[in-house]
């Protein structure tokens, strides 16, 4: 699939990144159960999808292990 630019990060995102960017936006902060539960994509799928984004610098990874949440990075 052609991938275009997302306009606000500048970098290009597949359509699962892009459904998981925007349910982190609309949510504010998110675990990742919450994410499965708003995209009915796979845990292992959101697990990638998430490592993308903080790769890509779209969204930012806040504490560890049973305690992780994610959230849009500040521009």
């Amino acid at each position: 699939p052609t991938l275009e630019p997302t306009p606000e990060i500048g970098v290009s995102l597949t359509e699962s990144e892009k459904k998981v960017l925007e349910t982190v936006t609309s949510l504010g902060v998110a675990a990742p159960a919450h994410i499965v539960a708003h995209t009915g994509l796979s845990r292992a799928t959101i697990t990638r999808v998430l490592s993308e984004l903080v790769r890509k610098g779209a969204i930012e990874r806040r504490g560890a292990t049973r305690g992780i949440r994610y959230q849009r990075r500040a521009n």
